[in-house]
């Protein structure tokens, strides 16, 4: 694997129901390297948290993993014992997940709950997990860390929050970090310093990071390299200057056209067409065709097959014919 730290190869996520199978994520490949930040974007319903919960094998019944690897340090996550995952995540693979509040233990102080991961992964325990918790209070940015160790949940800001979040999954000094929309509910300016101290954590602790997000305002601030998804699939990657300066699928140019101007209205906000698709009712050939402007006959029949434009570049779309064809 060289420099990259996670490959995901192949990996499909089925919810078994009475209905018969429902696939959340079907046969995506993403690659993140070593202190790197990947962004994988697409509308809510597009399988970007049940990707990285299939990564951190905690996909809810009835889903389960259905085929392909997930390769960490060149071992795959999904070959080994329940036991060394549980060892790995919050040691080597960290996730902060959405809504905090809603992950936070209501009943518990801050420093009981960050106190908890210092014992499971450090076995500090008394004075030394104390100091530990401060440590990583101090190291998110928290600059009144001695009432935020003594504080329940309900008594911080949504912004402090998350924070806390943050310093819970860094306890361990992990590798990866995956962060599932991490600034979901929060204002314009915590949204940026929330950004900020991720990008900070990156380069202090040679961190690579799994962005999971809708916006591509968040995208263009903290993003390497990109993975659009929808319905399932991966439509587009690229790096962040080439999906924001070069985009070539439908439904990445209608991301980008939906982000705000931060100048004067001028015209109504851009909407693409429709609604991302129900999983008991996936079209045939191209998922977005039903939304596509540029849809063709072959785009309703077929998949299409990855166009390659640069090494790092690729679309899966039936519109581009100039290029590279690379099948599978």
């Amino acid at each position: 694997m060289k420099d990259k730290m996670l490959e995901v190869n192949n990996l499909s996520v089925g919810f078994f129901t009475p209905d018969g199978t429902l696939t959340a994520v079907d046969g995506i490949n993403i690659s993140v390297r070593k202190k790197e930040t990947v962004c994988l974007v697409g509308e809510s319903g597009s399988g970007k948290t049940v990707s990285a919960l299939a990564i951190m094998r905690l996909v809810p019944n009835p889903g389960v993993v259905t085929s392909g690897e997930i390769i960490f340090n060149d071992e795959n996550l999904l070959k080994i014992s329940e036991e060394k995952m549980r060892a790995l995540r919050g040691a080597e693979i960290s996730m902060v997940f959405q809504e905090p509040f809603n992950c936070l233990n209501p009943v518990f102080r801050v420093s009981g709950q960050i106190g908890e991961s210092i014992e499971i992964h450090l076995g500090l325990k008394g004075k030394e997990r104390d100091e530990k918790i401060i440590e990583v209070l101090k190291l998110v940015g928290i600059t009144d860390e001695k009432r935020v160790f003594s504080s329940y949940p309900h008594e911080l800001s949504g912004g402090m929050r998350q924070r806390v979040m943050i310093a819970m999954g860094l306890v361990s000094n992990p590798s990866l970090l995956i962060a599932d929309e991490p600034t979901t509910a929060l204002d314009v300016t915590i949204q940026a310093q929330i950004l900020e101290l991720l990008a900070d954590l990156k380069e202090k602790l040679s961190l690579s990071i799994l962005l999971i997000t809708h916006d591509l305002g968040i995208v263009n601030e903290i993003g390497d390299r990109v993975y659009v998804m929808y319905a399932g699939k991966i439509m587009e990657k690229g790096s962040k200057n080439e999906i924001f300066g070069s985009a070539k699928h439908p439904y990445t140019e209608g991301l980008l056209k939906s982000v705000p101007d931060l100048g004067p209205v001028k015209k109504r906000l851009y909407t693409i067409a429709g609604n991302i698709p129900d999983l008991t009712d996936i079209p045939t050939g191209c998922r977005f065709h039903p939304r596509c402007p540029y849809v063709m006959d072959i785009c309703k029949m077929k998949d299409p097959v990855e166009s390659m434009f640069s090494k790092e570049h690729s679309a899966w779309c039936f519109r581009y014919f100039g290029g590279e064809q690379k099948n599978g």
